[in-house]
């Protein structure tokens, strides 16, 4: 029975990892997974029908390659969905149920190769609700030890991820070479940077000329060589460096969460309460002298927040390089 019981049937089949990190090659070796399922049991798979998500959390059903799966079974083009493991196909509890039951109403098997669960089975829905409740754990779990391994970076002065603009990390060894963690250092050329960028608002300057005068410049944005970089200088850029008091050496971990919308991977953070808060003086990593932070807070608290306000700051025209998207823009003296 085995041998042909997906003999007909239009095969899909999906592959997903979730991190940056892992290699690409894991969708070629899920694919070759299954693959080896569908025809042990006598069926085939049209290369139509192979759909694929990298470097997705399986936190949220909103992922391209598996949207455009869905779509097909919507429209009655697919019988079988085979996946390595069913948490391939989602990680979240509620999201598992509500796929559970489109999958049952549409009469589309959902297998899993490595975890044996069948959708089209009569005891499905346990084996596969378990498993749904197993993957959700797992996140949750997953969470916790990556945010007990940051805080403990935070406690012994490590870096717990992206440094604001004037700072960089150094690997700090042990004595068999192993990577403890990576030591904050100041960045003479951020440095120079955020000075400017303090000095300037101090003298009159707002928020946006000084992200113009910086464009002007094509002084290097924050996490410039990174994927999350904006644009170019931007208003709320220089806002938020304004703000930062790690410039004069007070340290924070935990200030903030990100948590995920419920059925999307959109994520919004929210504060934590302080008690949770991680605070550390680190004078020794401060750029900002003590009376410029002081005179920019004073000066921010007089213009209640409006980036148009620049008394003293006076403007002028600039011709852009040829390389400038703009031929023309406004400079801060």
């Amino acid at each position: 029975m085995q041998a042909a019981e997906l003999s007909g049937k239009r095969v899909a089949l999906y592959a997903r990892f979730s991190s940056a990190n892992q290699r690409e090659s894991s969708i070629d070796d899920q694919f070759r997974r299954c693959r080896e399922y569908v025809v042990a049991r006598g069926g085939s798979v049209a290369e139509d029908l192979v759909f694929s998500d990298s470097a997705v959390s399986g936190a949220s059903l909103r992922r391209p390659g598996f949207e455009r799966m869905m779509a097909l079974v919507e429209a009655r083009q697919v019988d079988t969905i085979v996946t390595e493991d069913i948490s391939r196909i989602s990680r979240d509890l509620a999201d598992s149920a509500s796929l559970f039951k489109r999958l049952q109403y549409m009469r589309v098997e959902l297998r899993g190769v490595a975890d044996g669960i069948n959708t089209g089975e009569r005891s499905a829905k346990l084996t596969y609700t378990v498993k749904s409740l197993l993957s959700d754990m797992y996140l949750d779990d997953l969470r916790d030890k990556t945010l007990r391994g940051l805080e403990g970076r935070a406690l012994a002065g490590f870096s717990t991820g992206g440094l604001p603009l004037g700072y960089r990390s150094s690997p700090v060894t042990d004595d068999r070479g192993q990577v403890r963690g990576h030591r904050i250092e100041i960045d003479e050329a951020g440095k120079a940077t955020v000075t400017r960028i303090f000095t300037m608002y101090r003298d009159g300057c707002s928020h946006r000329d000084i992200a113009l005068t910086l464009n002007v410049e094509n002084v290097p944005t924050p996490r410039a060589k990174t994927r999350h970089r904006r644009h170019g200088w931007v208003a709320t850029t220089i806002r938020d460096i304004l703000r930062n008091e790690a410039y004069v050496g007070r340290w924070s971990f935990k200030k903030r969460q990100w948590v995920k919308l419920p059925g999307t991977n959109v994520r919004r953070y929210r504060a934590r309460p302080e008690h949770e808060v991680i605070r550390d003086h680190r004078p020794e990593l401060a750029i900002v002298a003590p009376e410029l932070w002081e005179a920019v807070r004073a000066r921010a608290a007089e213009v209640h927040g409006d980036p148009s306000a620049t008394p003293g700051c006076v403007t002028f025209l600039v011709m852009q390089p040829a390389s400038s998207p703009t031929g023309v823009s406004r400079a801060s003296s």
